[in-house]
């Protein structure tokens, strides 16, 4: 389960408002993370 926060900074950053180093930071964690990836959309 991922924290509120994660879901915010999330949201954020399919929106276009974060900026390119936040985006990165949530790009890496959804890839560590299997939570995320489902969110993201991968396949477990």
């Amino acid at each position: 389960m991922i924290s509120h926060e994660i879901e915010l900074k999330l949201q954020a950053c399919l929106d276009g408002e974060l900026s390119s180093d936040e985006t990165r930071a949530i790009e890496e964690l959804l890839a560590r993370d299997a939570g995320g990836r489902r969110i993201g959309g991968d396949a477990a």
